[in-house]
């Protein structure tokens, strides 16, 4: 439960700091610069996969056999639908995905007909005057 804990709050730190960094960077830097951070810290990644050894724990004599992805598919379903708050809970992230990404690209990037590219009001929008 404590490694739950620590990642919980470590995603939550880096979902609420990550943004703001970017931002001051992409404020205060080039471009360059921006994505030269971007490609260190996939660097890193990496690198950490790669160090770290992930356990790969024997099987149950019981679980030997190929797993039916169909079969394990309906049993999660047959049980998200047994747990009627987890059902609706899903519902409602998955409206909130959905709909989510739509109010991200139809109103805050206000995407404009045509190309937004060679449209003036994307070039004033980025522009750095």
């Amino acid at each position: 439960m404590r490694v739950a804990g620590w990642n919980f709050f470590m995603s939550s730190g880096v979902a609420m700091a990550g943004p703001v960094l970017g931002a001051f960077l992409m404020a205060t830097a080039s471009m360059r610069a921006v994505i030269a951070v971007d490609l260190v810290g996939a660097a890193i990644a990496v690198t950490s996969l790669v160090v770290v050894r992930i356990p790969n724990p024997q099987r149950a004599e019981s679980d030997s056999g190929s797993i039916d992805f169909v079969a394990e598919f309906i049993d999660g379903w047959r049980e998200l639908l047994r747990h009627r708050g987890l059902f609706d809970l899903t519902l409602v992230l998955a409206a909130v995905t959905l709909f989510g990404v739509a109010v991200v690209v139809f109103v805050l990037l206000r995407v404009v007909p045509g190309d937004p590219i060679a449209s003036s009001s994307w070039r004033t929008w980025t522009s750095t005057s």
